[in-house]
């Protein structure tokens, strides 16, 4: 099997915030460079060493470094990662954080040297997710896969952000969005990466659907991917942070959504609930994924603090998708 070396840049002194990031990513074998720490470490008054040459010290910012798979799953695990990074980058600059974070750049390198960025899509073929929804990639056919009768097939190009439907993640939201859409849905995908949530639930026959991220290159994506399932009109996309832009929030509030879903991080998620709250109709779904078991438990006592009850669970592989409303019709 081959794997990749994906590195980030960060400020020494932030580690604790970039490892939880990455944890909440699903990133549990980290390495840690960071001269400052091998300064403190030299600097105790237990060491062991009679000299150290000044050339151990080369990096100016500490680094963070871990591997994935060289696959689409590998592939799929930096997108999450990314989308994690910008949100603690957002949350650093609306909170004013006293520690910096430094870039937050992500390199990566094979130990071959073929194309990853291509490379991986060899390994992306057509394949179901929960009842009827199957996955598939423009570059592929359907050959292959049995009883398509009734199937509600996506067809995406992933270009540079989250969402293939391979991370379990968004398999867990599609599968919460197959047992709630109906004709009268009206989402809101927050973080909507690919556009692949919200999508799916116009092509499970919502009304309308808006999706929003905060980077830049979802805009583009979103909209291909929406051309791409015949998808023309009542789809919007819009780009900014909810929580800090007073324009974006003003194209959402108001838009009579009874779906909202978010496939984020526990942390952004636990954020958004303020918003998720004042936005949401009365017996509305609140559909959250990106949680990692460990937190769970934060996630639900602060859902109940806003007054939304959970109606579901979803699970996979460590991952929980909590499925809670609001107000009036309660399950």
């Amino acid at each position: 099997m081959d794997w990749v070396e994906v590195s980030i840049s960060i400020a020494s002194g932030a580690t604790e915030l970039v490892t939880g990031a990455l944890l909440n990513a699903g990133i549990t074998g980290m390495v840690i460079e960071d001269d400052n720490e091998i300064r403190k470490i030299l600097e105790s008054p237990d060491k062991y060493w009679d000299y150290v040459g000044d050339n151990i010290f080369n990096n100016t910012e500490a680094c963070i470094k871990f591997y994935v798979t060289d696959d689409i799953f590998g592939h799929e695990s930096v997108l999450l990662v990314k989308q994690g990074l910008d949100s603690l980058m957002a949350a650093a600059i609306s909170e004013n954080f006293a520690c910096p974070l430094g870039s937050l750049d992500i390199k990566s390198k094979k130990v071959n040297d073929e194309d990853w960025e291509n490379n991986w899509k060899k390994y992306y073929k057509p394949f179901r997710v929960g009842e009827k929804i199957i996955i598939k990639p423009v570059w592929e056919e359907l050959g292959g896969l049995d009883g398509l009768g009734g199937a509600v097939v996506f067809n995406i190009e992933p270009g540079h952000v989250f969402g293939t439907g391979l991370h379990q993640t968004t398999q867990l939201c599609i599968m919460g969005l197959e047992k709630y859409i109906s004709k009268e849905s009206k989402v809101l995908d927050l973080g909507c990466g690919t556009g692949i949530l919200s999508i799916i639930s116009m092509l499970l026959g919502a009304q309308y659907a808006y999706a929003v991220d905060i980077d830049n290159s979802a805009y583009k994506t979103a909209y291909h991917n929406a051309k791409l399932n015949n998808i023309n009109e009542n789809y919007h996309v819009l780009i900014g942070d909810v929580l800090e832009d007073e324009g974006l929030r003003g194209e959402v509030i108001g838009q009579g959504f009874n779906i909202v879903v978010a496939n984020i991080v526990s942390d952004v998620i636990i954020g958004l609930l303020g918003f998720v709250r004042g936005i949401i109709l009365n017996g509305g779904t609140f559909i959250a994924s990106g949680i990692i078991t460990e937190r769970e438990n934060d996630v639900l006592n602060a859902l109940s603090e806003e007054g939304f009850e959970v109606i579901n669970k979803f699970e996979k592989d460590g991952w929980v998708s909590i499925i809670s409303k609001v107000g009036k019709g309660l399950a």
